[in-house]
C-alpha cells in the first residue's frame, strides 16, 4: 500500500491577543518548543483569525505567527492566516469597535494591509475538501460567489477567488462587496452575512445548497461543534479556556480529523508564563537590575537563595520553603537566559538535558537493570555516569 503523501492539518481558533494561551497550546500540538521555533515540520496550521482584542497581547502574536510563517516553510509546512471580523473592522476604520489603544491603530491597519497584500493573510484556505474562512459561507452568499467563479465550484476555487475579492477590494479600500455583509444577527443592516461576521447559528440554517464542507470559527462554543449532516464544523472556543484545562483543537492526518482536548496542563502553562515574564524582565523595555546581571554578578544570590532554601527545610517551614524554591528557581533561569542570550546554550537544552540524564542513570527504572534497595540504586547511578564520562572522553 502506497505511503500517504497528505500533510498533518492542525486547526486552531480565535486568538484574541491571549499570546500564553495560543503558545501553550502550539507547544502542546509539537509545533514549537519552549523557544518558540517551529518543530511541526510539513504541519500546516490554519489560524482562523481575530488575533487583536479582549487579550492585550496582539502584537506578540503578529510577530510570533509571521515568524512561524517563515521558519515552517523551510521545514515544507506552512502556516495558514485568516482574516477575522475584528482585523476587518480596522480595515473599514471602523475603529469604535476596537479594544486596542489609539496610537496602536494605524500602524496595526498599515502591516495589516502590508500582509494581506503580500499573501501573509488570507480572506479564505481550502483542504481535505473543505473551505476554511472565519465565519462561514451561507447559500445566499455562495449563490451569489458561483457566478464569478471561472471553474467548478470547489473548495480551492472558491477560496482562490474569495482571497482575490479580498485583496482587489484592500487596494481600493472599498468594503461594500458581499463577502463583508454584516447581517442583522450581527447587528448589521445587510440581508446576508458574509464569510467574516456570518452566526453559527444563521450559517447551519443556511448551508444546504453549498457543495461542499466548512470550518469556520468566530461564534463561541463549549467545545468543538459539528452540525448533523457533518458539513459545518465549528472551532471557537475560547482561547482563555486553555488555562481552564478545557481547550480542544482540531487535527487532521490523512482524510480524518480528531478533536484534541487539553485537560489540565496547569503546571505547563505556568512555566511558560514565568519564562516569558523574565524575558520580558531581560527584554529592551525591562528592568534596568535584571538587564545589568550576569554569572558572576548573580553568585552572591545563587549562594543566598541555596541557603535560605536549606533554613526552610531545617525549621520545616513550609510557606517560607514554597517562596525560597521560587527564589532558586528564579536563578536557574537566570544563569540559563544568559547563556541562551549569549547563543551557548538554551533553557530547552538544560531540562532535556536533565531528562536525558534522570533516565539513563536509572537503568533499574527505565531499563533492564534491578535496584533493590537505595544503595543499589546509588551504584546505578555511579556506573552510569561512570560510563558517561567514558563515551566523552573517546
Amino acid at each position: 500500500m502506497a505511503k500517504s503523501t497528505l500533510k498533518p492539518i492542525m486547526v486552531l481558533s480565535d486568538a484574541h491577543g491571549f499570546y500564553h494561551s495560543l503558545s501553550a497550546v502550539l507547544i502542546h500540538a509539537g509545533l514549537i518548543d519552549p523557544d518558540l521555533n517551529w518543530t511541526g515540520k510539513n504541519t500546516i496550521l490554519v489560524q482562523m483569525g481575530d488575533i487583536i482584542d479582549r487579550g492585550h497581547d496582539y502584537k506578540a502574536i503578529d510577530i510570533l505567527l509571521n515568524y512561524l510563517q517563515i521558519q515552517s516553510k523551510k521545514e515544507k509546512g506552512q502556516v495558514v492566516r485568516l482574516l477575522g471580523n475584528h482585523e476587518l473592522e480596522i480595515l473599514k476604520k471602523n475603529y469604535f469597535v476596537t479594544t486596542m489603544p489609539y496610537w496602536e491603530i494605524e500602524p496595526f491597519r498599515a502591516k495589516l494591509i502590508k500582509d494581506i497584500l503580500e499573501g501573509k493573510i488570507q480572506a479564505a484556505w481550502a483542504g481535505r475538501g473543505f473551505l476554511f474562512t472565519h465565519s462561514g459561507c451561507t447559500d445566499a452568499l455562495f449563490n451569489l460567489l458561483k457566478k464569478e467563479l471561472p471553474a467548478k465550484p470547489t473548495p480551492q476555487n472558491l477560496a482562490k477567488l474569495l482571497n482575490k475579492i479580498l485583496v482587489d477590494c484592500v487596494k481600493r479600500e472599498d468594503f461594500s462587496h458581499p463577502i463583508f455583509y454584516v447581517s442583522r444577527s450581527r447587528g448589521g443592516i445587510d440581508p446576508f452575512a458574509g464569510i467574516f461576521w456570518a452566526d453559527l447559528n444563521e450559517l447551519l440554517l443556511s448551508h444546504k445548497t453549498c457543495p461542499f464542507k466548512q470550518i469556520v470559527g468566530h461564534t463561541m462554543v463549549q467545545g468543538i461543534v459539528s452540525s448533523t449532516d457533518g458539513k459545518v464544523i465549528c472551532v471557537d472556543v475560547g482561547m482563555p479556556r486553555v488555562f481552564e484545562g478545557t481547550f480542544e483543537y482540531l487535527k487532521f492526518k490523512n482524510n480524518k480529523y480528531q478533536v484534541i482536548k487539553i485537560e489540565d496542563n496547569t503546571l505547563d502553562n505556568s512555566f511558560i508564563n514565568l519564562v516569558e515574564t523574565f524575558k520580558k524582565l531581560r527584554g529592551p523595555n525591562g528592568c534596568p537590575w535584571d538587564k545589568a546581571q550576569t554569572h558572576q554578578s548573580l553568585i552572591k544570590c545563587l549562594r543566598e537563595e541555596s541557603q535560605e532554601v536549606i533554613t526552610a527545610i531545617e525549621k520545616q517551614d513550609d510557606e517560607n520553603l514554597k517562596e525560597e524554591l521560587g527564589d532558586l528557581l528564579l536563578q536557574v533561569l537566570f544563569h540559563a537566559l544568559i547563556a541562551q542570550e549569549q547563543n551557548r546554550f538554551t533553557l530547552k537544552e538544560v531540562i532535556d538535558g536533565l531528562n536525558n540524564k534522570l533516565i539513563s542513570r536509572h537503568p533499574h527504572v527505565f531499563g533492564s537493570a534491578k535496584a533493590a534497595t537505595p544503595e543499589e540504586a546509588l551504584a546505578q547511578w555511579k556506573a552510569a555516569k561512570l560510563k558517561e564520562r567514558e563515551n566523552k572522553n573517546k
